[in-house]
């Protein structure tokens, strides 16, 4: 019969495999205990759940945001701008208010970015005062989309309004029709006008905001006039109301002075942005071209430079002469190899068929010898001909 084990036997036993142990060994355990004490301690101490406190308090806070917003949705804006308390709106959610004095914080909440704001505030500052919602469109940093879209929520401060009429936001109105009016004029209040005539004042005058009529009067310098009603509706301003527009257009076109040409190879960058359909831009790819050349040979040339368009080239046209004498030649029986290689004509190819050649043979006395040898093709001989010239050479024994 087995003899029954006593309760301190387990302990006995592990006490004896304890001493069975090495010093190093037994070193290691009690290192060991302690480490995995304060683990245990750590991981009931972080995985407490904490959950039944923290759910409330957010349930408090979420309650407290809907009815902020539903007390704010129902609340007058017009009637807290009147009592002087501020309005809580959400970011970009409009509300009531006056240009003349609403606050960083309150342009945000309607959706403008910080920058914008500020903008709005230094525009203010330098002493605008918005007497009427269009004044407000006219700061450079509201687009025309939020104009549109805070028209109805503008309110005009009494002692900034240019009449005596109270506008209120509450006031029933068509909004739409407000707007129209506002940024532009019906057709029953436009005039017959020539665009070429018509000043600052005059394309107010058609609906056009000061940002737009700044834009058509910069375009009419720069093209130095309208010549019809294609060049008019070409404006970027003009372009979504050309065709309201039209019924009233009368362009008489300015007078054509006699054209004074400019000549093309001694041109300086300054004469050439004199030249309609030219920009900055432009003349200076011209010039480089023309460096790169050594001079045009003929205006046709100018197809060539990158970027010139089909319309902007018959305009130049009528405005350019060119002088070919003015062309700086390549003496081709003496060129060393990086006078070739700036020449736009000649390829990698052509050039090391030149120089070989020219090793072989000395030079050449005509363009014609150089396509009866096949240095040069005959396409190539026909573009590089204005820009050659041959020196008598010596020939190799």
């Amino acid at each position: 019969m087995k003899t029954p084990r006593s309760y301190g036997e387990p302990f006995r036993e592990m006490l004896r495999a304890l001493c069975s142990f090495t010093n190093r060994e037994k070193r290691g355990i009690l290192y060991l205990l302690p480490l995995l004490i304060l683990l245990s301690i750590l991981i009931s101490t972080l995985n407490r759940p904490s959950f039944e406190k923290s759910f409330p308090r957010y349930a408090d806070r979420v309650l407290d945001s809907l009815n902020d917003a539903r007390r704010t949705r129902h609340t007058g804006s017009s009637d807290s701008l009147k009592k002087g308390t501020s309005v809580r709106e959400l970011p970009g959610m409009p509300f009531a208010f006056d240009p003349n004095t609403i606050t960083l914080g309150q342009l945000c909440q309607l959706g403008f970015t910080e920058r914008q704001a500020r903008g709005i505030l230094n525009y203010r500052s330098a002493g605008k005062v918005f007497r009427t919602p269009a004044d407000f469109a006219d700061c450079y940093t509201v687009s025309d989309a939020m104009y549109e879209r805070l028209f109805p929520f503008i309110v005009i401060g009494e002692k900034f309004r240019s009449d005596s009429r109270p506008l209120a936001a509450s006031e029933p109105q068509d909004h739409t029709t407000d707007r129209i009016a506002t940024r532009e004029k019906q057709p029953d209040s436009l005039f017959l006008f020539d665009p070429n005539q018509l000043d600052e004042t005059g394309f107010r005058a058609l609906g056009f905001t000061k940002r737009q009529t700044e834009v058509i009067l910069r375009y009419r310098e720069m093209i130095g006039g309208f010549r019809d009603e294609e060049e008019f509706a070409e404006c970027y301003p003009v372009s979504d109301r050309f065709e309201s527009l039209k019924p009233y257009l009368r362009i008489v076109p300015p007078p054509r002075e006699k054209p004074l040409r400019i000549e093309l190879n001694s041109a300086d960058s300054a004469q050439l942005v004199a030249i309609r359909g030219i920009g900055p831009a432009t003349a200076s790819r011209i010039i480089a071209y023309r460096n790169r050349l050594g001079g045009f040979a003929h205006a046709e040339q100018l197809q060539e430079i990158q970027g010139m368009t089909e319309r902007n080239y018959e305009m130049i046209l009528q405005q350019i002469s060119v002088d070919s004498s003015k062309i700086q030649k390549i003496d081709i029986n003496f060129a060393d190899p990086k006078q070739l290689a700036g020449h736009p004509y000649l390829t990698a190819l052509a050039r090391r068929k030149i120089l070989k050649q020219r090793q072989l043979k000395g030079g050449w006395h005509t363009i014609g010898d150089m396509t009866s040898d096949k240095t040069l093709s005959t396409r190539e001989a026909e573009k590089l001909s204005p820009y050659l010239r041959f020196t008598p050479f010596e020939s190799p024994q």
